[in-house]
């Protein structure tokens, strides 16, 4: 089963033919989509790629195509986060919850992303405690991860300083709970930088699994090709191989 996690940009207008031809050359099963605000440019990319599953509803970030039938899904607003969550069951034994987190490299923002990911914790331990993944645009950095900073704009780097550094505080949250880093995990040297594309300086889509799911996960690298991927969107796909 392929899984793409992808950062349309503002919806995706006026880029839907590169989004459909990045999409197309990724062969997934199933896509969790975010900044897709846009609900109809999401029913046209699904029909365009024979997607029969779908669903993108007004005011949230986050939607999802898929070729499998979902067992059921559904969006988890709390007060106070970016985006509502959204959290679907592909099949018995596999859950996904898609996330899109508060934007901006700043103390203030990583707060609001720990916030966020508190909130996410506190619905997941209301489930059934089903094998399940973490994925999307969570707009924070590792830690251990690398950034070129003297690549991003001099306003960010700015922010950035006053901040004290690049802060790592919200995912570190995961890593406390059991999540694993997938990209990560699969691949101890690649620096796996996803944002901005044609040059990317840092990794801020990121899918995070169960240790009950991380040995069914065959690869998750970052989607640089074709060439339609430099101008869909700022981001790049993320894309995880997983055997059930």
């Amino acid at each position: 089963m392929r899984i793409v996690s992808y950062n349309i940009k503002q919806g995706g207008l006026k880029r839907e033919e590169a989004i459909l031809q990045s999409l197309r050359a990724a062969e997934p099963e199933i896509v969790i989509l975010q900044e897709a605000i846009h609900p109809h440019v999401i029913a046209a990319l699904a029909g365009q790629l024979d997607f029969p599953y779908f669903d993108c509803i007004q005011g949230s970030s986050v939607a999802f195509l898929s070729k499998i039938p979902p067992v059921n899904y559904r969006w988890h607003q709390r007060q106070g986060i970016k985006a509502p969550f959204l959290e679907l069951d592909i099949k018995t034994g596999l859950k996904i919850y898609g996330i899109h987190l508060t934007a901006l490299l700043s103390k203030w923002s990583e707060r609001k992303r720990v916030y966020e990911l508190h909130q996410l914790i506190q619905i997941i331990a209301q489930q059934t405690k089903t094998p399940h993944l973490l994925i999307g645009d969570m707009n924070t950095i590792a830690r251990g991860d690398n950034v070129i900073l003297a690549q991003m704009p001099l306003w960010l780097q700015i922010i950035i300083y006053i901040s004290g550094g690049i802060q790592h505080t919200a995912l570190d949250i995961l890593i406390e709970e059991s999540y694993i880093d997938v990209f990560r995990h699969l691949n101890s040297d690649d620096n796996g930088y996803t944002i901005p594309a044609p040059s990317p300086n840092a990794r801020l889509d990121y899918a995070f699994a169960t240790i009950s799911l991380i040995d069914h996960i065959i690869s998750c690298y970052v989607m640089r090709e074709p060439n339609e991927v430099d101008e869909a969107s700022d981001h790049y796909p993320l894309i995880l191989d997983v055997e059930l």
